[in-house]
């Protein structure tokens, strides 16, 4: 089967465009927050508003994440969410936001096992740069993250995404069933 018409043109505009690599474990985690936060039907904007409402009120450092119990810090979560309710107009973020409140317990959970593994693992943009440096130990790394107990609902996909977006992993695609669709149908087998 041909190559899509395009497709090779495409694959030459994603290889110019690589994000640098981090340059702290600050920034690392900053990433991270992101994937922690992707699901269900939440957009990007959603994410971003998110994040940065919680960082305002410094929910998301880490340091304060790892040091903070988990009741306490899903309760500290909650106050947030409520009095930044009590205060927004727009009916859609306030939809959007009575939908997070539903995940409180699985947000928490997800955040303080992330925050416990990089703690535990020393992640460091020099420790991530020697996790990376091969194809070998980079299916090494994503796959013992994706298999780590405690840190829930993060698997390959959203493991892969924050890999690329601090400049690693390129030899992976993240196994999503739009990926799989394009491989099967318009690649053929």
């Amino acid at each position: 089967m041909k190559i899509p018409k395009g497709f090779t043109e495409l694959v030459k505009i994603a290889m110019k465009y690589r994000p640098p690599k981090p340059k702290s474990t600050g920034e690392m985690w900053e990433k991270f927050l992101r994937i922690v936060f992707m699901g269900g039907k939440r957009s990007e904007p959603e994410i971003s508003f998110l994040i940065n409402m919680l960082k305002q009120n410094n929910l998301l450092d880490l340091d304060y994440v790892r040091s903070t119990a988990g009741d306490d810090w899903r309760e500290s979560l909650e106050n947030v969410i409520k009095e930044r309710s009590q205060r927004i107009k727009d009916e859609d973020i306030l939809l959007m936001l009575k939908e997070f409140q539903k995940e409180i317990f699985r947000i928490t959970a997800s955040i303080k096992g992330s925050a416990r593994f990089f703690k535990k693992n020393e992640i460091t943009p020099e420790k991530i740069a020697e996790l990376l440096s091969t194809k070998d130990k980079t299916w090494e790394f994503i796959d013992g993250l994706a298999n780590n107990e405690d840190v829930s609902n993060i698997k390959y996909t959203k493991i892969i995404i924050w890999l690329h977006s601090i400049g690693y992993a390129y030899d992976f695609c993240p196994p999503s069933w739009q990926t799989k669709k394009f491989i099967n149908e318009d690649i053929g087998p």
